[in-house]
C-alpha cells in the first residue's frame, strides 16, 4: 500500500514536472518570437536611418520613408504628404511608397481645398492632433481627405510632421 502511494507520487511529480516542462518551453518560444521580431524592426529602423542619412535631398528622404515604412510598422501603405505652395496655391505633395521607382514624378500635388484640409486642421494638426479611422468606428472628427476608408482598408492613421513648431506635413498610414 505504501509502494503504491509511494509510486502514484513520483508519478504525480513526474507529470507535474512535464507540464512545467511543456510550460517553460511555450514561454521561452514566444520570447523568442518576441526579441526576434524585436530585432528585425531596430535592424529596420538602422537601415531606414542609413538610407535617409546618406540621402542629401529632401524628396529623396521622404521618399525612402514613404518605401521603407510600410516593412517597419507592417502596414499595407504609407504616404508622406509635404505642405508645400505650388504655382501660388497652398498644397499638399503626396509621395506614395507603393510608387513605382521608374516614376518620373516624385508625388502628386493637391490643393488644401481639394483635401479638404483648411486652416482649422492645419492648426489642429500643428498642435499635434492625430486622427485614426478604423473600419469598425468610424471617425466623426476628421477632414474629408481622411474620413473614410477603401473597402480593402482596415484602418487609416494620419499623423502630423512638426517641425519648429510648424506643420511640415502629414504621415498617412493605410493598414
Amino acid at each position: 500500500m505504501l509502494g503504491r502511494r509511494a509510486y502514484q507520487l513520483e508519478a504525480d511529480k513526474v507529470t507535474l514536472l512535464e507540464a512545467r516542462t511543456s510550460e517553460l518551453e511555450q514561454q521561452l518560444e514566444e520570447r523568442v518570437a518576441t526579441l526576434t521580431m524585436k530585432a528585425e524592426r531596430e535592424a529596420l529602423m538602422v537601415e531606414l536611418g542609413k538610407q535617409i542619412r546618406t540621402a542629401l535631398n529632401v524628396h529623396d528622404i521622404i521618399d525612402i520613408t514613404a518605401q521603407e515604412l510600410p516593412t517597419l510598422l507592417r502596414c499595407d501603405r504609407v504616404m508622406v504628404g509635404r505642405l508645400t505652395t505650388q504655382n501660388g496655391i497652398d498644397s499638399l505633395e503626396v509621395i506614395d511608397g507603393t510608387e513605382t521607382e521608374d516614376s518620373e514624378d516624385l508625388g502628386v500635388y493637391l490643393s488644401l481645398n481639394e483635401v479638404g484640409l483648411d486652416r482649422a486642421w492645419v492648426q489642429r494638426y500643428t498642435m499635434g492632433e492625430q486622427c485614426v479611422v478604423m473600419k469598425s468606428t468610424g471617425c466623426e472628427n476628421c477632414p474629408p481627405m481622411i474620413d473614410g476608408l477603401d473597402a480593402a482598408m482596415r484602418a487609416k492613421v494620419v499623423m502630423p510632421i512638426v517641425v519648429d513648431k510648424s506643420l511640415w506635413g502629414l504621415l498617412i498610414v493605410q493598414a
